[in-house]
């Protein structure tokens, strides 16, 4: 077979591609099946026309056609795209070559034209264009989140909205520079950098948090996600960068911890009031026991340079203050040792304490958790190691200590702060390690000054009390203190009436008319010192009671009213309480005439 009748024939089989032939001024000369399922038209209805009627109406205007084949005349070939006309006017999206046909003298004798049908791939391309384009405007207009790409080293190379107005910089100031601008100095001597962007190679994404720096040079803290971005074999083209700032929310949530950790400091010491109240109520009915019938005066100076030791120098500051303080004398000296003995044991090289007190007026507004009023404040500073602020976050915590084994219970620091605030009062320790420790117990100053007996007085009162014995009913659930009380009663020349419970007290008081005055604990189960003084004022209205307690958890109403007995007591402090209610006249055992105090003042 010829070789013409062959190409013919590989012509005709070819229905991808339309191939057909021109003469020299573009009229259609041959038509290949492929041409015509491309077109719509048969053989014998485009052969013999013009080739421009496959050109839309705007190109033949615009005069394309001519063009085409004047370029290929002029350049040996017409290469290009655009949109095409079938015969039912529908449009298609060609890729065209036109190549002039000549004689082997270069006469053009027409021109051979191929056309591809590329319309899938034109929509697809247009549709992944238009999505493109609306990711673009996505980001672009984003404005809570920075969303820029990084080169593969690190250098910006685009810029949203987001990132201009979290960062600050225009993207005509920012892309070509590299990203480590945004980090603080310190991240950037550490190479944080580099390593971020070597762990996202690595790893493929990461995400953290930390502060980073706007153009203005302040800081926020931002919460950033890299990832890699590779091409189809896998070869690293970039990175794209997600930067939020979450300085608000960062803000809200230390502001959450911060209340959070005084919630649990606050019940913490809540806790630790209750406590180490019970525990220092126990102790002091311990103590009752034991100096109850003693007579001790106390030199506080002397005895804590001898208890401390020679190697601590002691200094006290104390001014002339215009206000006594409600409390226990006997367990405020136990604080004032507890808190020189700590002093102490800071210090092993020896050292200087200063023991000071001072007058303080506080207002609302002041920013303490004492109520507003006037306080007298005792300190007591040393110069020895201090605590960091973890030990010192825990220092008032029961049974916690720093002190070896056998040296100490760990109780010493939270009774102080139980006793405080039983007391109205409030208890802080101040400390940096190395910088030494302050310790400040602020107890609310009494509004009157307790009567002060002198000796010839006093003589008078003991001959009277002995002239007139009382008929006294000591009620306490300790039994060693009840048995205690009874004596010192006994020995004053009284008659003590025992009784372990407020229930009992009621019982001896129904069937006895001969009692002259209750001496009540206050904390007995079942029922309280006050609970059994309100059950005695509603039948015996006449009869006084006593409220003696080491444990300072009374309602300020009932301090206010009923005469009060520090515990531990001595013999002197019991004799002092009763004649401030000793009865002035006598009815068949019964007191007619007594008069009350307010709670003692030391």
């Amino acid at each position: 077979m010829p070789d013409d009748g062959r190409y013919r024939l590989l012509i005709e089989a070819v229905t991808d591609y339309a191939i057909y032939m021109l003469d020299p001024t573009g009229i259609v000369m041959s038509w290949n099946p492929g041409a015509q399922r491309f077109k719509g038209y048969a053989p014998s209805e485009i052969i013999g026309q013009h080739f421009s009627r496959f050109y839309t109406e705007e190109d033949r205007k615009q005069g394309i056609p001519a063009l085409a084949l004047k370029t290929a005349v002029r350049e040996g070939k017409f290469e290009s795209e655009g949109w095409r006309v079938r015969k039912d006017g529908s449009r298609f999206w060609a890729f065209v070559v036109i190549d002039p046909i000549r004689t082997a003298a270069g006469e053009l004798v027409g021109f051979a034209k191929i056309t591809r049908d590329l319309t899938e791939r034109k929509l697809a391309e247009e549709a992944l264009k238009q999505t493109q384009e609306q990711f673009r405007l996505l980001v672009q207009g984003v404005s809570d989140y920075a969303i820029y790409m990084l080169d593969p080293e690190g250098v910006v190379a685009n810029w949203n909205l987001g990132a201009h107005r979290i960062k600050g910089y225009t993207s005509e100031e920012i892309i070509g520079n590299h990203f480590s601008i945004f980090y603080t100095d310190e991240d950037r001597e550490a190479g944080e950098p580099q390593k971020v962007l070597e762990v996202v190679e690595r790893d493929g994404r990461l995400e953290k948090e930390g502060w980073r720096v706007r153009k203005d040079g302040s800081r926020f803290w931002a919460h950033v996600v890299i990832d890699a971005i590779r091409d189809d074999d896998g070869k690293l083209i970039g990175y794209a960068k997600i930067t939020r700032d979450i300085t608000e929310r960062q803000e809200a949530q230390r502001q959450l911890e911060v209340a959070r950790q005084a919630l649990m400091q606050s019940q913490k010491m809540e806790a630790i009031g209750q406590l180490t109240g019970g525990v220092a109520h126990d102790f002091n009915n311990l103590l009752m026991a034991v100096l109850g019938s003693l007579e001790l005066m106390r030199g506080m100076t002397d005895m804590l340079q001898s208890s401390l030791g020679p190697t601590i120098v002691i200094d006290t500051h104390f001014p002339l203050v215009s206000k006594p303080v409600l409390g226990d004398a006997n367990q405020l000296e136990m604080i004032l040792l507890n808190l020189a003995v700590n002093a102490r044991d800071a210090m092993p090289n020896g050292g200087r304490i200063v023991i000071a007190t001072q007058e303080k007026v506080l207002r609302e507004g002041d920013g303490t958790r004492l109520k507003p009023g006037a306080y007298i404040c005792l300190t007591v500073q040393d110069t020895g190691e201090g605590m960091d602020e973890a030990t010192l976050q825990r220092a008032m915590e029961p049974f916690f200590t720093t002190k070896g084994p056998g040296k100490g219970t760990g109780l010493g620091l939270s009774m102080v702060h139980g006793v405080a605030e039983q007391s109205g009062g409030w208890f802080t320790l101040r400390s940096r390690k190395g910088e030494g420790t302050t310790a400040e117990l602020w107890l609310p100053a009494a509004e009157k000054q307790a009567p002060v007996v002198n000796r010839s007085e006093r003589e008078g009162n003991d001959a009277r009390l002995d002239r007139v014995p009382l008929v006294v009913l000591a009620v306490d659930d300790d039994g060693l203190v009840l048995t205690n009380t009874v004596a010192m009663l006994d020995d004053l020349g009284h008659t003590g009436i025992a009784a372990s419970s407020g229930k009992e007290a009621l019982e001896i008081l129904r069937q006895q008319d001969s009692v002259d005055l209750v001496i009540t604990d206050y904390a007995m189960p079942h029922m309280t010192g006050l609970q059994l003084a309100d059950a005695i004022k509603g039948e015996w209205p006449e009869l006084p009671v006593i409220i003696a307690t080491g444990f300072a958890e009374m309602e300020s109403e009932a301090q206010s009213i009923l005469p009060k007995l520090a515990k531990p007591f001595t013999e002197a402090e019991l004799v002092k309480e009763l004649e401030r209610i000793v009865p002035t006249g006598r009815d068949g055992g019964r007191v007619l005439k007594f008069r009350t105090s307010a709670s003692s003042t030391i």
